[in-house]
């Protein structure tokens, strides 16, 4: 993370693929906040078993209203949300999500609503190879 300073432009203009990698998730950061969460389009589509659908519905009810809630103190809500992290990636693992799983979930480029011009951002970044 850079922190922001007057000399941030001279700094991006010197930026390429051996000196920058991007970190970032997608849902709500580079889509915009009514497009599908990446695991919801894996949930919806049918990708996983029912049984997968049904435990991470039980998982999505305990832990979104602890996400949105503004009340919650840092600490506390991160504390769960790596909580509500952790056991999801133990259901993937448990439902074995496979690759071929994610690239068949996610070829219909409609389910995922992008922020204007982020399309455009991870395409120059990969015509760059600047890791995402």
């Amino acid at each position: 993370m850079i922190n922001y300073d007057k000399n941030i432009f001279n700094k991006i203009k010197d930026w390429n693929k051996d000196n920058i990698h991007i970190l970032t998730d997608f849902d709500r950061t580079l889509t915009i906040g009514s497009s599908e969460s990446s695991w919801g389009i894996l949930s919806s589509g049918g990708f996983i078993s029912p049984e997968y659908r049904e435990e991470r519905q039980k998982l999505y009810k305990k832990y979104r209203p602890i996400e949105i809630d503004e009340t919650l103190d840092f600490d506390t809500k991160n504390k769960l949300m790596i909580e509500w992290w952790n056991k999801h990636i133990n259901l993937l693992i448990k439902y074995k999500l496979r690759e071929e799983t994610i690239i068949e979930a996610t070829k219909d480029i409609k389910v995922m609503k992008f922020r204007d011009g982020a399309v455009d951002l991870l395409g120059y970044l990969y015509e760059n190879d600047i890791p995402v």
